[in-house]
């Protein structure tokens, strides 16, 4: 930190001590102005504002003789019991400010100075200086402050750091609070957050605080995230959590998550557990989800999960492409093997082109080579109009020498014409010639050859 700014940041600290007393409120208020108005850095006002907030948030915490709810700073009722000065007289802590109290103004105001700075990073650092400097003591007094003004961008960011920086300290309380008292448009947003950071740290207690959210809605969509969470390393905890979830689309996305976690290290457990599952959308989603993470490992075991396990539909032609899709990156002759043997119709079609494409990606020559050796047939009519449509845009001279076995005449000419407008791009001299001798009818030649006029 450069040597001008560290000399601002140490008053900044004292006058946070200093703030305790009433003199020293005033003293401490005094000297921040004159330091905010003795700098234009930005990241030295930040730290003098830093201050400020400091000043705002002791002078409450100082003020104990205002009840818990008394957010608008009223005098106690008369006749009130008067609050101990200090712990040590009753021996338990005292209650922790509502809101930043009779300065709530000048920590409101603090927070629009911020939304006003143009620049985000900038924002974003003096949201940082701000909550950085709280005790945790402060933090539930500021989050009231941000709750003031629950649509401002700064106040929801605001809200989102407090948050995680009250859940390092003390998980149960700031999940509690949230609960409580949180509100606005980041409400959900908010708890799902906590929940998914709890989990990580004590999944039992975060699953038990879940269960006990009032609004349906709202417990399930935490409880979703508290699943995902644990999946990642325990996917059975992930299922069980979904087990007492009531059924829907996300709870059916949950089970098929968790499922493919588990096919990552139990690809035959997982697989025998979806297959108790009754038969129906979710079964099949769940066994697509198993099949594709097996190929990962295993190509030939998950492609034949999928062809044995699911039934013919887009689930299956959807996990058979993926699978084909990945096994051509390591082996493509044998991928091209096995979706050769499928009985002829969609399926076989889909892979079939996936395949050649993702092979001509890689390895056009080895392409071209097994395309070369393949018997005249709908296998090789398919396997050429794949790798054309492939190769015309990237390799159009390559394309050029390919496009003329295409059996099926408007779309040989489809073809010809896309080789023709890539190629032009690339190098007029060689596509204008190869135009001239092409098939392609005199009015389609005659158009492409036609000069260009130039882009403005």
């Amino acid at each position: 930190m450069a040597g001008k700014e560290e000399k601002l940041f140490q008053p900044v600290r004292n006058l946070f001590w200093q703030s305790f007393s009433r003199e020293g409120r005033i003293k401490g208020s005094l000297e921040i102005s004159r330091l905010m108005n003795s700098t234009r850095s930005i990241r030295i006002r930040s730290a003098v504002a830093l201050g400020l907030a400091a000043v705002t948030l002791a002078t409450v915490s100082c003020k104990q003789d205002r009840p818990l709810n008394n957010s608008e700073g009223a005098a106690p009722q008369a006749g009130a019991e008067k609050v101990a000065d200090s712990p040590s007289e009753t021996g338990a802590a005292p209650p922790l400010p509502a809101s930043p109290g009779i300065l709530k103004e000048t920590f409101e105001s603090y927070l629009e100075s911020i939304q006003a700075e143009p620049d985000p990073m900038k924002r974003e650092e003096m949201l940082d200086l701000l909550v950085h400097g709280m005790s945790v003591s402060d933090i539930p007094g500021a989050l009231a402050a941000a709750a003031k003004n629950p649509d401002s961008e700064t106040s929801r960011a605001l809200t989102m750091k407090l948050m995680r920086s009250w859940a390092e300290n003390d998980m149960s309380a700031v999940a509690d609070w949230a609960v409580r008292n949180l509100q606005g448009p980041n409400r959900r947003e908010v708890l799902n957050s906590l929940g998914s950071q709890w989990a990580e740290k004590d999944l039992s207690e975060a699953v038990k605080w879940a269960g006990q959210i009032g609004d349906e809605g709202e417990r399930t969509s935490v409880l979703i995230g508290i699943a995902y969470e644990a999946a990642r390393s325990e996917p059975l905890d992930g299922l069980d959590i979904a087990a007492t979830l009531p059924a829907g689309e996300q709870r059916d996305e949950l089970i098929a998550y968790a499922a493919r976690e588990w096919a990552v290290s139990n690809a035959q457990g997982a697989a025998d557990w979806a297959s108790q599952i009754s038969e129906g959308p979710l079964r099949d989603q769940v066994l697509a989800g198993i099949a594709a993470a097996w190929a990962e490992t295993d190509p030939v075991a998950g492609a034949t999960l999928a062809v044995n396990s699911i039934p013919p539909g887009k689930q299956q032609d959807d996990a058979v492409v993926s699978i084909v899709q990945l096994w051509a990156q390591d082996k493509p002759e044998d991928a091209m093997a096995w979706v050769q043997n499928f009985p002829a119709g969609t399926l076989r079609s889909t892979a079939l082109e996936e395949l050649v494409k993702q092979w001509a990606d890689r390895d056009s020559a080895n392409a071209e080579a097994w395309l070369a050796n393949l018997e005249p047939g709908e296998t090789r009519d398919l396997a050429v109009n794949a790798l054309v449509s492939r190769l015309s845009r990237q390799t159009p001279d390559v394309a050029a020498r390919w496009v003329g076995q295409i059996p099926d005449e408007r779309e040989r000419q489809r073809q010809t014409e896309a080789i023709a407008e890539a190629w032009l791009l690339d190098n007029q001299e060689a596509a204008r010639a190869w135009i001239a001798q092409s098939p392609l009818p005199e009015s389609v030649k005659a158009r492409l050859l036609a000069p260009k006029e130039p882009l403005e």
